[in-house]
Parts: C-alpha cells; structure tokens; sequence
C-alpha cells in the first residue's frame, strides 16, 4: 500500500490521538504515528462501519480510556478489533495495564500485539481493513540496525516538554 504523506494520512504524537472513518467521504484513509519508541500506539477498529480511534499513548492512559468510551457510546452493534503497538524493553508497563484492563472488560478482540522490543517504529493504521503497516520514511528500506532505539527514557520526556511547550 502506498501512503502518501500529506494527501490521505492524519499524523499524531506522542499524546495526541485521531479518528477516521473510511466510509465517510473525504475522510483520512490511514492514522500514522512515527517515531514510536516509549509511547504505545492503541487503536480500535470497528470492522462494521470501518472506523477507527487510535491513541499515541505517554502517561495519559485515562485521556485514552475516555476517548476509546466516547468512541464506543457512538458505535451502532460494533464489531471491534484491539491493537497495541510500541513500548521499549524494560519499560514500565503501568498504562499498557490500564488500557489492556479496558479492552478486557468490554470483550473487545486483542488482534495485534507488538508490544516492547529495542527499536523504533513507524505505523499506520488502515481504516479500509483494519490493518497496521510498516511506514517507510522518505520511502527508504531500513538496514539492519537502523531502527534501533538509542534515545533513553529521560531524552524522550526532554523531547516531549519540548514539543509541548513550542505549541
């Protein structure tokens, strides 16, 4: 699948989230987040209407947990699918555990986990089918290697006040 970058793609960071909906003229067909190294990238998707929510998760599991129940209350009988992508080995899991309780207690299907690892990941999610893919920046095949994660936690949160406080 070729995604193009500005044309057909909603983008969020660490915090931020979107929905889409594919059925919807003019709507974004895919949600990306890049860079995805401490962060957890959560998403449902109702395979029914083929909308999709997707959280780019940094201690904020319950601004996720309330947006993922607002999507829900909007759903006519959903068909939902869970997906969980992102998170650094060692990492504590804390949100991951709120989130994942959510998904639990509402029944809803746990169809990908990615969860933890050393390197970076870049992904998008395709309101058509439901599916993650590999986002290749700047269309260029990584080497080995490459995505491996050398940012620390503390470099990360630097990152993250630095962003925030530039809007």
């Amino acid at each position: 699948i070729k995604m193009y970058q500005y044309e057909d793609t909603d983008y969020i960071g660490v915090g931020s989230h979107a929905e889409t909906c594919f059925m919807v003229p003019f709507s974004h067909r895919y949600i990306a987040a890049l860079d995805i190294t401490y962060s957890l990238l959560a998403t449902l998707y109702d395979v029914n209407s083929a909308s999709l929510i997707a959280f780019n998760v940094f201690d904020n599991a319950q601004q996720c947990i309330n947006s993922f129940s607002g999507f829900l209350a909007r759903l006519k009988k959903p068909n939902l699918e869970a997906r969980l992508i992102g998170m650094q080995n060692g990492q504590d899991y804390k949100e991951l555990s709120q989130i994942l309780d959510f998904i639990t207690k509402k029944k809803i299907a746990l169809v990908e986990a990615d969860l933890f690892g050393n390197e970076t990941r870049h992904i998008a999610i395709d309101s058509k089918q439901g599916m993650s893919f590999n986002v290749l920046v700047n269309n260029v095949n990584y080497k080995p290697g490459e995505l491996v994660n050398k940012l620390t936690m503390d470099q990360f949160i630097r990152s993250i006040k630095q962003d925030s406080s530039k809007k």
